[in-house]
């Protein structure tokens, strides 16, 4: 799943990038508004990652 994900943000990325240069916005935003998703993502696997190796799942 997280593989899919991944492939899905390798498509739309490069896209938004063209949209967003187009439209206008400076490359600080462009860059900034991929930091805070990644900001995003780090903190969502820090709080509710949960390592499942070698435990049973049910």
């Amino acid at each position: 799943m997280a593989a899919s994900f991944g492939r899905v943000g390798g498509i739309l990325g490069p896209l938004l990038v063209g949209s967003m240069l187009t439209a206008g916005y400076g490359i600080e935003w462009i860059f900034g508004i991929f930091c805070v998703s990644i900001i995003i993502g780090a903190l969502a696997v820090a709080f509710l990652g949960v390592e499942t190796k070698q435990v049973e799942l049910e």
